[in-house]
């Protein structure tokens, strides 16, 4: 299951929430909405993925995320935050930003470790700032 939100703060962002098991062609609808949503995108924007309860993902599952990102990166995001509850998942998603290139503009919130995941990401991604 997948959902997309738009939220506007300093810097407006997107609130992308996975859950469960995401196979291919969820993943693929995923990616044609983004696309659909994104197309009059004009201003720079964060990104949030939020994976807490999130099964690991499947190759091909991981290969529609890949081009997600890179979509969402040409379309104006700025920054992206990464939630999970899962450290294996976390080390996936890791991997999937690397191959897309997006690399660098990005923070992992394991909420395992820390259960204000949430609200760090969202101060991340809308103010560049990280806090403790």
């Amino acid at each position: 299951m997948y959902t997309i939100e738009k939220e506007s703060t300093v810097l407006k962002y997107y609130l992308l929430t996975f859950k469960g098991n995401v196979e291919i062609e969820e993943a693929e609808k995923w990616y044609e909405k983004s696309k659909d949503i994104l197309e009059t995108e004009l201003d720079p924007f964060g990104l949030i993925i939020n994976m807490e309860n999130l099964e690991l993902l499947l190759p091909k599952a991981q290969d529609v995320l890949l081009k997600g990102q890179q979509l969402y990166k040409e379309k104006g995001m700025q920054r992206s935050a990464i939630i999970s509850d899962n450290a294996l998942l976390l080390m996936q998603y890791k991997r999937i930003t690397r191959e897309s290139g997006i690399s660098g503009e990005e923070k992992y919130f394991n909420t395992t470790e820390n259960a204000h995941g949430l609200e760090k990401a969202i101060i991340w991604v809308a103010l560049g700032k990280d806090i403790e």
